[in-house]
C-alpha cells in the first residue's frame, strides 16, 4: 500500500470515529425504523384496504413487501447523506425517501406488477414522517475535544457544532478525544504527552480529519495533501456517472431544447450581441476547452481582458442578471456534458488566465482538475462565486474535498444544494 492510501486509510478511520462516536444509540436508531416501518405498513392498509391485516389481502402482499424494501433504502440513503458535512437532515429525509419509493414505483410499472396508487401515496408520507421522527428522538451531543495548540486546530476551535478546549499542558480529563495539529504533534514538546495518551487509551485523531468533516473542506496549507489523490476516481462511479449523465439528458431534451430557443430569443430581443458567449477554460487534466453560456453580459465586457464579475456588475444586461439568479445562463454547458469535456457535478472550470495565476499563488490548486469540471458542485452550492485569490482558496478546499470523496451520496447532497442554489440564487453575480 502506497503511503498516499494510507493516509487517506487513516484518515478515513478516524473521520468514522468521530463521526459514529460510541455514545450515539445505533440500537434504537434501529428500533425506530423497525416501529416506523410497521407503523408505515398498518396505517397505510388501513387507510386503502380499510383493514390492518394486510396479509390478508391478496392484492397487498407484494406492494407492501417492496413498501418495506423501499423505507430500508430510504434509511440507507437518509444516513449517508446526513452523515455528509453540511448537510440538512429533512432535506435528506425528504429526498432518500422519495427517491426510494421512485425506484419502486419504476420496477412495479417496468414489470407491470399490480400495486395501490393510493397504497404507495400514503406509505410515501408516512415513511417520510417516521424517519423525521426516528431522527428526532435519537440524542445529538455536541463531542468535546481537547485540543493541541497549532495553526489548524486554532481554526477548528472557532468552528460550531463541538465543543473545543485548548491543551496548554498535558490533560486529558473529561474529553471524547484529543485533537492532533499534525505539525504541532510532531514537535518534542508534545510527543511524550501523545505516547502518554496513547499508551492511556486516549483516542487521538488527526485535526484535518475534523476539520474536513465540520467544513466540508480539506485544508491546503496544513501538512501534505497525500490523500487527496485519483483513489475514487479509479472507481467505476465515473463511467457510472457518465452514462447516467447522457441518458438523462437524451430523455430531458424535449425540455431542454424549447427552453433554451426561449431563452436565446429573449437574449436576442433584450440586448445586441450573440447569444451564446464562448470562453476559454481549464479543465479536466488542466487541459484547456472552450465553454459555451448563454450572453449575460454586453459584446464589450472584456474589451480591456478578463476580469471577476462583481455584485450589481455594470457589464451584466437587464436580462443576464435574471439568467445569472436562476442559472439559465448554464443550459449551454450541457453542451459540453455531451462532449465529455464537463460533467453535470464538479469542480467549476475557471477562466484560463486566472487558473494558470492561482496555480502559481497557490500550489494545490492542480489537484482540483483530477476530476472534470462541473456545471454545478460542492463549492459553488456551499460557497458561491469567487471573485479574489482568497475566496479562491477556500473554494479551492471545498474542491478538493469533492476531488477526494467522489461519490454518488456527495453528489446526490450536490443535487439538493443546487435545488436550493437555484430557488435563492445563491451566490450568483
Amino acid at each position: 500500500m502506497t503511503r498516499a492510501a494510507t493516509t487517506a486509510l487513516a484518515l478515513e478511520t478516524q473521520r468514522r470515529a468521530v463521526l459514529f462516536p460510541a455514545d450515539r444509540d445505533a440500537n434504537g436508531l434501529v428500533l425506530a425504523h423497525v416501529i416506523g416501518a410497521l407503523l408505515m405498513v398498518t396505517l397505510a392498509t388501513a387507510v386503502t384496504w380499510e383493514r390492518f391485516n394486510f396479509w390478508s389481502v391478496p392484492e397487498a402482499r407484494g406492494v407492501v413487501a417492496l413498501s418495506v424494501a423501499a423505507y430500508g433504502l430510504a434509511a440507507v440513503a437518509t444516513a449517508r447523506l446526513t452523515s455528509l458535512p453540511r448537510s440538512g437532515p429533512l432535506a435528506a429525509i425528504l429526498i432518500g425517501t422519495t427517491a426510494s419509493f421512485v425506484v419502486v414505483l419504476a420496477g412495479l410499472a417496468l414489470f407491470r406488477l399490480p400495486y395501490s396508487r393510493l397504497y404507495l401515496a400514503c406509505a410515501w408520507i408516512l415513511a417520510t414522517v417516521c424517519h423525521a421522527a426516528a431522527y428526532g428522538v435519537q440524542p445529538h451531543l455536541y463531542p468535546r475535544f481537547a485540543v493541541v495548540p497549532g495553526k489548524l486546530t486554532d481554526r477548528l476551535c472557532r468552528l460550531p457544532g463541538a465543543s473545543w478546549v485548548p491543551l496548554q499542558q498535558a490533560d486529558d480529563s473529561d474529553v471524547d478525544a484529543v485533537v492532533l495539529d499534525p505539525v504541532t504533534a510532531a514537535s518534542s514538546e508534545w510527543m511524550a504527552s501523545l505516547t502518554e495518551w496513547k499508551l492511556n487509551g486516549v483516542k487521538l485523531i488527526d485535526g484535518r480529519a475534523v476539520y474536513e468533516l465540520f467544513t466540508g473542506r480539506v485544508p491546503v496549507e496544513v501538512g501534505p495533501l497525500l490523500n487527496v489523490d485519483l483513489g475514487n476516481a479509479r472507481t467505476f462511479y465515473p463511467a457510472f456517472r457518465r452514462i447516467a449523465e447522457m441518458t438523462a439528458l437524451l430523455c430531458m431534451m424535449p425540455i431542454l431544447v424549447p427552453l433554451g430557443l426561449l431563452v436565446a430569443v429573449a437574449i436576442r430581443l433584450d440586448s445586441r450581441g450573440p447569444v451564446f458567449f464562448w470562453q476559454e477554460r481549464m479543465g479536466y487534466g488542466g487541459r484547456p476547452f472552450r465553454m459555451c453560456k448563454f450572453r449575460t453580459m454586453g459584446i464589450d465586457s472584456e474589451l480591456s481582458g478578463p476580469k471577476f464579475a462583481t455584485i450589481r456588475d455594470g457589464r451584466v444586461t437587464r436580462l443576464g442578471k435574471f439568467l445569472r439568479q436562476s442559472r439559465l445562463d448554464e443550459l449551454p454547458q450541457l453542451w459540453n456534458v455531451l462532449l465529455g469535456d464537463m460533467s453535470v457535478i464538479g469542480p467549476r472550470p475557471e477562466q484560463f488566465a486566472f487558473a494558470r495565476k492561482f496555480q502559481e499563488e497557490i500550489p494545490a490548486y492542480g489537484f482540483r482538475h483530477l476530476v472534470k469540471p462541473g456545471i454545478t458542485g460542492w463549492a459553488q452550492v456551499n460557497q458561491g462565486y469567487a471573485a479574489n485569490s482568497e475566496e479562491t482558496r477556500t473554494k479551492l478546499e471545498y474542491d478538493l474535498y469533492y476531488v477526494k470523496n467522489l461519490s454518488p451520496w456527495l453528489d446526490a447532497s450536490v443535487v439538493l444544494k443546487t435545488l436550493r442554489t437555484v430557488a435563492t440564487g445563491f451566490g450568483s453575480r
